[in-house]
C-alpha cells in the first residue's frame, strides 16, 4: 500500500517563493513583484527611464488590455478577473504597475506583456543584465513557470510577498 503525503502550506509557500524568484530571473525587465494572497493578485512592476507622456502610456494601456483579453479568450476561453494598469512618476522615472489576478495569469501572458513593453518603450525600458538562462534553457524555464503559476495557492500565505531586484540579487520579503 502506498501512502501519499499531503503537501503542506509551508511547501506551497516555498514553491511560490521559487516561482517569484524564477520570474525575476527569467524576465530581467520585471523590477519587482508584489503578491496579495487575500485578493490572489500579482503586481508586476517595470521601470521606464524618463517621465513619459500620458498619451503614449494610454496607448500602451489600451493595447495591452485588448491583447490580454484576446489572448485569454482564444487560449483559455476565459476573461480576466482583474487587469489594472497604473503609472507612478518619480524623478526621471516612470513605473509601470500591472495588476493581474493570479487565477487567469499565464506565463505566455507575462511574455506578451514584456514583448509589448519592448515594442512601445524599447529605448526607455529598464532591464537588468540579460537573463541568466541559456537560450536553449528558456523553454524549460517557461514550462516551469507555467506549472508554478497554475499551482499557486493563495491560502498558503498569511502575508503579502514582495520580490525585488537589488544589485543583481533577488530579494523576497513577507509583509
Amino acid at each position: 500500500m502506498t501512502l501519499y503525503k499531503k503537501i503542506t502550506s509551508v511547501d506551497d509557500e516555498k514553491d511560490s517563493i521559487v516561482l517569484f524568484t524564477s520570474l525575476l530571473l527569467r524576465y530581467p525587465e520585471i523590477c519587482s513583484l508584489n503578491y496579495y494572497p487575500q485578493e490572489n493578485t500579482l503586481k508586476l512592476i517595470f521601470i521606464l527611464c524618463g517621465n513619459l507622456q500620458k498619451p503614449l502610456l494610454n496607448k500602451f494601456s489600451d493595447e495591452l488590455n485588448i491583447s490580454i483579453q484576446a489572448y485569454l479568450f482564444f487560449e483559455k476561453n476565459e476573461t480576466p478577473r482583474e487587469i489594472i494598469i497604473n503609472y507612478d512618476y518619480e524623478s526621471e522615472l516612470t513605473r509601470v504597475i500591472i495588476t493581474r489576478d493570479a487565477d487567469t495569469l499565464t506565463q505566455k501572458e507575462i511574455s506578451l506583456i514584456i514583448k509589448l513593453l519592448h515594442v512601445h518603450f524599447k529605448k526607455f525600458l529598464f532591464s537588468e543584465e540579460k537573463t541568466i538562462f541559456a537560450e536553449e534553457d528558456l523553454p524549460v524555464q517557461d514550462d516551469y513557470i507555467k506549472d508554478m503559476l497554475e499551482n499557486l495557492q493563495p491560502e498558503s500565505f498569511k502575508n503579502e510577498i514582495i520580490a525585488l531586484r537589488e544589485d543583481g540579487r533577488v530579494l523576497i520579503f513577507k509583509q
